[in-house]
């Protein structure tokens, strides 16, 4: 494809000389996308400046509220970037939502709900997301939402969205439920109209606050895939109606694209996806809005996105399948699947605040909080992958979820706290895990979350890389835990598919248990009983459930060998005021004292202190002082991109 033909040296060294800054300005009096993109003479929209920008120019873009989708035409290379940015110190906002400019008017039976027509001219072409449903991993992208049967017992959510003086209103699917809930939106049932219901004070006479709604399915996304080297920094996008996965669609998209870098944005209120990093899908004839010769593409790798708030979107915050050399660090991402969607209404589990699949990522130094989904899930692949040194809480599921791999993964120097279980399956474990081997989890605070702190089992009968999925090799070491519901640890006995596991150097805050998982096959609870018995006749595995069993500190040993040389201790307690971000601890003079063999690959803790490389405390602040103290729960701050881990 002549869009990916890498440039010789010399041509992109021409073009970093004669690099021009483009100015988009749509305040300013001249403005107009004939102009040449000068000060004096700016471009109206960053589209316009999209499409002439060439390696090494950068777009510069002056405050404004833009509701456009900016489609770049073309990629740079790593010495001439192609780059897009706010002008420093000003709020430059790009919407995918429209002000509704259709009269209201109050609606027959309850004076406080205002109807309006849809204005289809709108869509400039496009589908009506007003009329499509949502379809979070299924193949129909284009589900019939309207018009429906007035007589059935409720209507589909569909893909637009409503704002209210800039904050989202509640789309319902009931008429009962509109009536009696301000604040809330639908559809009419032939698809004509909208229907409001505002919350507060009585509106006077037609005199509305004013109302958007979004309109395009991407924000900032390329028509063409595969470019390399964008940057994207500053902006706030906002306000997508863009579908559900698969494909991913996110309103910011690197369309399998190569090396971008996306830094000091805010991404919010997607519909589903905020930020897609990967290669969106594996079956090109499902990218509709691509050229046919580009949907074979599977190029992406090598993005770093930094600095970045994620927050607000109606599914994930990032999603990535097949994203291999990602550098996810230093971002804020919260109270993303916001629509809360669950199992009930989705083919397929997709919802976390960052989902990937199939990545060698490293996630680091990121604060992840109160997600309405897993706060990061690596799944179908995560070898050589990484977590380290992220404020992980408040999530809803798990805290750090890895499924459906082998080889390497380390999860390491983390505070996960306070994780809220989504179902009786995902209880709300700090780490969970499973059909996958060859994880480490080493230096992590895993505190006060409703399930287990780890828990880690096989569940299926799949094959990953030709031989059967299993729960070995794992390593749990130099861990404090402290009032997780379910057990510190969590692990299945050993079996044909759980080898080589081990868990030890642990640091076990108040009277700690644990549990075995179950193993199916020709598994007998009675087996693992007997053969426990041999080493520890008195012991007994407590029923917890068909899936466990619980024993105390001398039965999980005797029965598995792990954590001969971890440590309890009785007397030390810790709070997390995760707004405040901070963490109150009492902290005895025995826990300051507490030295565990290091582990291998860790350089700083989650405060970014230099780690020693024989004798270290365990958990992932090196310098807890004895007494009480109020501890930062910022974490560290990657000046440089994070390494990726070597073979």
């Amino acid at each position: 494809m002549k869009h990916l033909i890498a440039m010789t040296a010399a041509t992109a060294a021409l073009f970093t000389a004669n690099a021009a800054t483009l100015v988009v300005n749509n305040a300013a009096a001249g403005a107009d996308d004939a102009n040449p993109g000068t000060p004096e003479k700016p471009f109206k929209t960053i589209n316009a400046a999209a499409q002439v920008a060439r390696p090494g120019d950068t777009v510069l873009v002056r405050a404004g509220t833009y509701r456009e989708r900016i489609a770049p035409a073309q990629g740079g290379t790593a010495a001439a970037p192609v780059t897009y940015m706010a002008a420093p110190g000003e709020l430059v906002e790009v919407k995918g939502s429209e002000v509704w400019k259709n009269a209201w008017t109050v609606d027959a039976e309850n004076p406080r709900i205002f109807r309006s027509a849809i204005d289809t001219a709108c869509f400039n072409r496009a589908p009506n997301p007003y009329a499509i449903g949502i379809s979070i991993a299924g193949a129909d992208k284009k589900i019939v939402a309207r018009p429906v049967d007035a007589g059935a017992m409720s209507w589909p959510r569909t893909l637009g969205q409503i704002f209210l003086n800039g904050e989202p209103l509640t789309q319902v699917q009931t008429t009962g439920l509109l009536r009696v809930m301000e604040g809330a939106w639908m559809v009419s049932v032939d698809g004509a109209e909208i229907l409001v219901h505002l919350p507060g004070t009585e509106p006077s006479g037609q005199l509305l606050p004013t109302i958007e709604w979004s309109v395009r399915n991407r924000i900032f996304a390329p028509q063409r895939r595969g470019l390399a080297h964008v940057h994207v920094k500053g902006f706030t996008f906002l306000h997508c109606a863009n579908q559900g996965p698969f494909p991913q669609g996110g309103a910011v998209s690197t369309r399998t694209g190569r090396e971008w870098i996306i830094e000091n944005n805010t991404i919010r209120f997607a519909k589903t996806i905020g930020l897609d990093i990967g290669s969106e899908t594996w079956s090109g004839e499902a990218l509709d809005d691509t050229l046919p010769e580009d949907r074979r593409l599977i190029v992406q790798a090598g993005h770093i996105v930094r600095n970045n708030i994620i927050s607000d979107n109606g599914l994930c915050g990032i999603a990535g399948w097949n994203s291999p050399g990602i550098r996810i660090y230093n971002n804020l991402l919260e109270r993303n699947n916001r629509l809360g969607f669950s199992s009930a209404d989705a083919g397929w589990e997709e919802w976390a605040a960052i989902k990937l699949h199939n990545s060698n990522a490293v996630i680091a130094g990121n604060t992840i909080r109160f997600n309405e989904a897993y706060g990061v899930w690596i799944d179908n692949g995560y070898n050589l992958s990484r977590v380290t040194g992220n404020l992980i809480v408040g999530n809803l599921g798990g805290g750090v979820m890895m499924e459906l791999g082998a080889g390497s993964a380390l999860i390491d120097n983390n505070i996960i706290a306070a994780t809220r279980p989504s179902s009786g399956f995902y209880d709300g474990n700090g780490v969970y895990a499973h059909d996958a081997s060859g994880l480490t989890v080493a230096h992590n605070l895993l505190f006060a979350n409703a399930g287990a702190g780890v828990l880690m089992r096989t569940i299926t009968a799949r094959t990953y890389s030709g031989k059967p999925v299993a729960t070995s090799g794992t390593s749990i070491r130099n861990n404090i835990f402290a009032d997780n519901t379910k057990g510190a640890v969590c692990m299945p006995f050993e079996n044909p598919r759980a080898i080589g596991n081990v868990s030890n150097h642990n640091l076990f805050l108040g009277v700690p248990f644990f549990r075995l998982n179950r193993y199916q096959d020709n598994f007998q609870w009675d087996d693992v009983l007997a053969k426990i018995r041999t080493q520890h006749p008195a012991a007994t595995l407590e029923p917890d459930g068909n899936e466990f069993r619980r024993l105390d500190l001398a039965a999980w040993r005797a029965a598995t060998g792990w954590d001969v040389d971890s440590l309890v201790l009785e007397k030390c307690s810790a709070s997390i005021l995760p707004y405040r971000m901070l963490m109150r601890l009492h902290a005895s003079d025995d826990m300051c004292n507490v030295k565990f063999p290091a582990v291998a690959g860790m350089t700083i803790d989650f405060q970014g202190v230099p780690m020693p490389s024989e004798s270290v405390r365990p958990g992932p602040l090196q310098n807890i002082v004895p007494g009480d103290s109020e501890i930062s729960l910022v974490p560290f701050r990657h000046q440089e991109p994070p390494s990726l881990r070597k073979p």
